[in-house]
Formats: C-alpha cells, structure tokens, sequence
C-alpha cells in the first residue's frame, strides 16, 4: 500500500513538472520598423541561429525556447497594448530593436521606455545614431552601436598625434546633443585626456535662421582654437558651414570634425564642407552593407541571448533557471519583472561581446573619413583610417586647402623678444617740446603716471624716451 501511494505521489509530482513545463517558455523577440527595406530573410537568420545555438536544449521537458521576428508598424497608435500582445504574451525575456532611420524614432524611445518599464532587457543597435538615446538607469539595455565614448575617444586620438590641446564644440538641438556634451566633459577630467580644454561651446537653436547661426559662431573669430567638432544632422552641418563659411572659419588654419557621416559615396558641391575636414562613420548608408550588417547584429543578438540562456541552463537548478529564464512581466498589473536585472547580468557577461557594466561596448571600430577632391567642382568623403580598441591608424590624410602639413591647431601669432645688456643708465628721458608736446626724431612719448591719473599734458604726465644702452 505505501508502495503504491508513492507510486501514485511520485506520478503526480511528475505531471505537474510536466506541466509546469510547457508553461515554462523562453524567449527571444526581435523588433524592426515595417517598412524597413533591409528586411529581407534576416528573420530565418535570426530565428535559425537560435534554434542552432539551443538545439541541446530542444526536447527539454521543462523548458520551450523561442525566437520570433516582429516586423512593427511604427505608426500604430497603441504601442503599449502592442508590447502586451505580442512581447510580454509570447513570454519574451528579451527584446532585441534595430532601427536604421537617419534620426531616432519615436516609437523607438517609447519602446524602449515600455518595455524597460516591465523589466525586461533590450539589445539596440541604431547605425546612424550610436548613443543616440540613453535611456534611465532602471531600463535594462546592451548597445551593439559604438557609444559617444567611443567616438570622442577616436577625435581625441586624432587630436592627441598632432598636439592640439584645445577644442571648440558646436551642437544644434539634436537629439543627443547634451549627453555628446557630457561625455566630453566627463572624458576631459579622465587622466589620460586631461590636457584637453574645450574653449567654447556653441549650441544652435534653429539651423534655418541664418541672423542666429551667425550670432552664435561670431565669437569663434577670436577664440584660442582653431579645431571645431560639430554634432548636428547632415542637414543642420549644410547650413551651420555655409555661415561659417561667411565668417572665415573654414579657412586653412580651421580643422573641422563631423560626427555620424554614413554615406562616403556622396559626392557633394564644390563649397559644401571645408576640404581637408574629418568625418567619423559608423555604419556606411548603401542597402548591400546595411543588409548584411542589420543580419550580423541580428546574428549576434541571438548568440548573445543563445549564450545567457545556455549559462542559466547549465550552472542552476530547476527552481532558479524558471526564475531567472521565465519572464513574470505582467501588462495588467503593470507588473515588473524581478529578475530581469538577473538575467541582463548574464546577458551582459556572455563572451559573444564585451560590454562595460552600463551596457555598452568595451570597444568599437569606427572608420575616419577625410573630405577630399573628386575634381575640379566635386569633393567626396575617402576613407584614411580607423579607430579602435588597438588605436587610431591613418594614412594619406589631405589637409584644409590642400596643404602639405597640418594645421596648427591655434591662431598664429608671432613675438619680438630683444635683449640687451642692463648696464645705468638703462634708459635716458627727456622732456617732449614745451610748445608743441611731441617728440624730437628717434624719441617715443612714454607715459609716466597710470591711465587712471586725469591732469593736462604737462612734464610730470609724459616723458621723451630717448633711447637706451647696449
């Protein structure tokens, strides 16, 4: 009888961890603009890549992994019930967005805002726009796109071969633009980059008031520095250049650096970027390379999530892989899922990449453009070098106004230092002319009281400086 009763006990334990099972699903969901035209079959990529990575865990009675590829119509009025029905209800412990736009998408930042609301993690890699949009802290991401570190650190390299210390930064209101100022100023007080000061700092309004670009950059004429690193779209540089043009800072003594150039196939006007600038790319804006790298970061998204859930699976038991796996979110109770941080930390530690602990990358390679001649009225954008964790490598750089050497990074000037030998007496006055109060030939009028001291020109005010001893 007691055998049979354990028998009875042990068979219905195992049907309610049977059950328990098959409520048990994992996974991984993948999100893209639907009118995206890189799409493609990158979804049989996506989805196969994680089926090969778990395939040891493919007939697991306790667990179901999935991945799925959501194509999204950005402009659907009710993202939030959309994150409900299709993210938190196939169980997704993990969301993975990739944008191409030239600018951040609304729907982008509310995703990421939603979604990192209910706890769970998110990969993103937006090429036009790494470090574009940092959400808060409690929103749970990893970034496949290089960050604005990366990016000021590769400027900064560049600065660093040529001796230039000072810098003058101009931002319109781009998305991004006061964290692309932050990271400067935080990269600054870093011991190895301390040497560099930014002299000013321009920020533009509205690129199309021309009054107001002037205004602002006027000031650049007497600056110290003679290097300008400009953080705008492609359409705010056009007009922010076309004035500084005006204003003679495009002349052979500035070095200008873009950020986020993505075409190096554009060939451009003769007078629409100063010959000689340097553009930083990140990702080249042609469907063939878009294609093939929006398939790669899908690639490594479902490797990196493959990865975590492979180290759950092997290094916990039963109880704590449903817990760490298992997404609790909840939509109608606005529930927030307790141990996505958990599962982040594994995403964040897999060997697949390198993050730092706020999620970006450890490293990026980042391609250093140069702003060259095509021919006699076209210029175009030619790839000199790269920039990466090993370092910055360049070659055949062309200079502003096509000059054999780099710029000096600050304005020229020019001192006379005569020596002499002080011996008495050092220098010989006299009086000026009593009638007229000017100098006989060969003598300088020398003021001998302070400015602040009013009275009419009289010999106690002014004295002949005649000359001195050598």
């Amino acid at each position: 009888m007691q055998c049979h009763t354990l028998y009875i006990l042990t068979w219905i334990i195992s049907r309610l961890l049977t059950a328990m099972g098959q409520d048990s699903v994992s996974s991984i969901i993948a999100l893209v603009p639907q009118d995206s035209i890189y799409g493609g079959n990158s979804y049989k990529i996506f989805e196969k890549t994680v089926k090969d990575k778990l395939k040891s865990y493919r007939y697991d009675d306790d667990f179901k992994f999935g991945a799925s590829y959501i194509m999204v119509d950005k402009y659907t009025p009710k993202f939030f019930e959309y994150i409900c029905s299709e993210i938190v209800k196939r169980h997704a412990n993990t969301v993975a967005i990739i944008d191409l736009n030239d600018s951040l998408s609304s729907w982008i930042r509310y995703m990421v805002l939603q979604i990192g609301f209910l706890g769970i993690p998110i990969i993103q890699w937006y090429p036009d726009n790494p470090g574009l949009f940092k959400p808060p802290s409690d929103v749970l991401t990893l970034q496949l796109s290089p960050s604005y570190y990366h990016t000021i650190s590769a400027i900064f390299s560049f600065m660093n071969r040529y001796d230039w210390r000072q810098f003058s930064v101009i931002t319109s209101y781009q998305e991004g633009h006061h964290q692309f100022i932050s990271t400067i100023d935080d990269i600054c007080k870093e011991t190895q980059w301390k040497q560099f000061a930014v002299v000013d700092k321009v920020k533009i309004s509205d690129p199309n008031n021309k009054l107001l670009i002037h205004r602002k950059l006027a000031p650049l004429q007497e600056s110290d520095s003679r290097i300008i690193i400009l953080f705008a779209s492609r359409y705010e540089r056009k007009e922010i250049i076309n004035v500084a043009a005006q204003l003679k800072l495009t002349k052979n003594e500035y070095l200008w650096f873009l950020t986020g150039i993505n075409n190096m196939r554009d060939v451009l006007p003769k007078n629409t970027l100063p010959i000689g600038s340097i553009g930083l790319m990140y990702s080249e804006n042609k469907y063939r390379i878009r294609k093939m790298e929006m398939e790669e970061m899908l690639n490594k998204s479902a490797h990196i999530w493959g990865s975590a859930v492979q180290n759950v699976m092997k290094h916990t038991n039963l109880t704590h892989k449903q817990g760490v796996l298992v997404s609790t979110a909840n939509c109608s109770s606005s529930q927030r899922w307790e141990n996505g941080e958990l599962f982040y930390q594994y995403l964040r530690n897999t060997s697949v990449m390198n993050f730092k602990l706020d999620g970006t990358l450890e490293g990026s390679q980042i391609k250093i453009m140069n702003f060259v001649y095509k021919s006699e009225h076209k210029r175009k954008w030619k790839q000199i070098g790269t920039w990466d964790s090993k370092g910055l490598r360049t070659k055949d750089i062309t200079w502003p106004g096509n000059s054999p050497k780099p710029p000096l990074g600050k304005p020229a000037r020019y001192y006379l230092q005569i020596t002499t030998l002080r011996e008495e007496p050092y220098v010989l006055y006299s009086d000026p002319d009593p009638e007229t109060g000017t100098c006989n030939r060969g003598g300088a009028l020398c003021r001998m009281q302070p400015k602040n001291v009013t009275m009419r020109f009289t010999q106690k005010l002014y004295k002949l400086y005649s000359h001195y001893t050598f």
